[in-house]
C-alpha cells in the first residue's frame, strides 16, 4: 500500500471517530429538560425536587419543601417555585410553622417574633402563580401579657377551605390557651376555645368535616 493511500485511510478513520464522538456529546448536552420521571412514569418538574430538599407537605399537584433554611412551595404542573418563609429564628423575619397542601394550594403558618412577644398568621397561596389568596391572624382571643401565638396544626382542602388549631403561651402564665378556627367561603369562624384542646388532634374526615378533641371528647364541624 502506498504512503498516499495509507494516509487517506487514516484520515477517513479520524473523521469517522470524530463524528461518533460529536454524536455522543450532543446526546449529553444541548437543552436540558426540566422534567424528570417518577418510578411510576409520571412526569414532574425538576424545580420541585432539588437535591437535598426536605419535604414538609406534598400531594400529586404540589410540594412544600425546606432547603438551605428557606421554605418553598412548588407547583408540579407549572414548575413555578414560590418562597414561603424560612425555618430559622422568627425575630425580624417570618418563620414557617405548620404547612399543608391540597391541589394547587399551600397553607402555611408564619410566626414573627420580637424580644418578648410573637404573633402568628395563617396564609394560603396558589402555587401555580404564587398569589396570596387569604391571610388571617392565627389566634383571635386576647393573649396574655408577654405572649407568643403559634399554629399547632392545620388542614386544607383543594377549594381553599381551611381549619387550624392555634395556641397562645406566656412567659408569665404556665397554661396554654388554644383555639380551633375555620376559614371557608362563608367567612372565618371560631369553632372552639379552651386549654384542653389537643393541639395535634385536628383531622379532615371525608370532604366536608373536620374533627378534633377537647378534653378527650371528639368534636366535629362542617368545612364547606
Amino acid at each position: 500500500m502506498s504512503v498516499r493511500n495509507r494516509f487517506a485511510r487514516l484520515l477517513a478513520l479520524a473523521v469517522v471517530v470524530a463524528l461518533a464522538a460529536c454524536g455522543s456529546s450532543s446526546g449529553r448536552s444541548g437543552v436540558v429538560s426540566t422534567a424528570t420521571t417518577t418510578g411510576g412514569g409520571r412526569p414532574h418538574t425538576a424545580a420541585c425536587h432539588p437535591a437535598g430538599a426536605r419535604t414538609l407537605a406534598s400531594d400529586s399537584a404540589a410540594r412544600v419543601y425546606a432547603l438551605g433554611g428557606s421554605v418553598y412551595g412548588c407547583s408540579e404542573r407549572t414548575g413555578r417555585r414560590t418562597h414561603l418563609g424560612q425555618t430559622r429564628s422568627c425575630i425580624g423575619t417570618p418563620r414557617i410553622g405548620a404547612v399543608a397542601v391540597a391541589g394547587d394550594l399551600a397553607a402555611s403558618a408564619l410566626q414573627l417574633c420580637e424580644v418578648d412577644t410573637g404573633r402568628a398568621q395563617v396564609i394560603i397561596r396558589r402555587l401555580t402563580d404564587g398569589r396570596r389568596l387569604m391571610s388571617a391572624s392565627a389566634f383571635t382571643g386576647a393573649p396574655p401579657p408577654e405572649s407568643y401565638t403559634s399554629v399547632d396544626s392545620l388542614v386544607l382542602r383543594a377549594d381553599g377551605a381551611l381549619a387550624w388549631i392555634a395556641s397562645a403561651s406566656s412567659i408569665v402564665r404556665p397554661t396554654r390557651e388554644r383555639e380551633v378556627h375555620r376559614w371557608q367561603h362563608s367567612g372565618p369562624s371560631l369553632l372552639d376555645a379552651g386549654v384542653l384542646i389537643a393541639p395535634a388532634s385536628l383531622r379532615l374526615h371525608g370532604s366536608l368535616q373536620v374533627r378534633w378533641t377537647d378534653g378527650g371528647t371528639l368534636r366535629t364541624a362542617t368545612l364547606r
